[in-house]
């Protein structure tokens, strides 16, 4: 790959850092227009879009830090900034101003799953974050040429002992959380898009903590 996952800014002065993975879905639908009885369609339609960022990183104090999982969300309003640092032929990464970022004004970002297992890279989260629109269209920009700030290291964390009930769980060897949030998306006036902060809620929430374990 030509460009790789660089730290991602979640509103102004959070940076999630240690990023392993970082993709980006447009969440579009396609409407499709056929003349009546038509097996083959006419015209082709944008409908509704749901642009969503998702990241998979081992900076868990980052995580916790930027979002609250009791709560289920954090609401950004001050920017979004996902980088990717190029590639340099022959070397490592180009310098300068060659870089490229997705960016967006505001979104909803929501941790789905914590995970660490014995023997890992470490303990990783999963984020998600929702892209959201001021007036109904597309609210994302990707941007070319971009410099990007230094990176820091937070900390890396691993698996520790699972207590149910007061008692130690013997011989764990995998843990994964998943925060069982659900989002619920409003739209109205004809709009493809979520137009406002409000219209996206935490809908449900229902935590599950799984482990695999060592058998003898």
């Amino acid at each position: 790959m030509a460009d790789v996952a660089y730290d991602a800014i979640l509103g102004s002065g959070n940076t999630l850092r240690q990023i392993i993975r970082s993709s980006f879905n447009p969440g579009t639908n396609i409407i499709t227009g056929r003349a009546s009885g038509a097996p083959d369609p006419s015209e082709l339609y944008g409908g509704a879009a749901e642009p969503t960022v998702s990241l998979e990183s081992l900076d868990i104090n980052g995580i916790l830090t930027i979002l609250s999982v009791t709560a289920g969300s954090g609401l950004i309003t001050s920017g979004i900034t996902v980088p990717y640092n190029k590639r340099a032929n022959g070397a490592t990464f180009a310098s300068g101003s060659s870089h490229y970022t997705i960016t967006c004004t505001r979104g909803l970002a929501v941790p789905r799953s914590f995970t660490a297992s014995q023997d890992g890279e470490g303990a990783q989260g999963t984020v998600d974050v929702m892209l959201l629109s001021s007036d109904g269209t597309n609210p994302v920009a990707d941007n070319v040429n971009q410099a990007l700030a230094a990176q820091a290291y937070n900390a890396a964390f691993t698996l520790g002992e699972v207590h149910a009930d007061g008692s130690e769980i013997a011989d764990v060897v995998s843990v994964t959380v998943d925060t069982g949030i659900r989002i619920a998306t409003r739209r109205y006036k004809g709009l493809e898009l979520s137009d406002s902060a409000r219209t996206l809620w935490n809908a449900l929430r229902r935590s599950v903590l799984s482990r695999r374990i060592s058998t003898r």
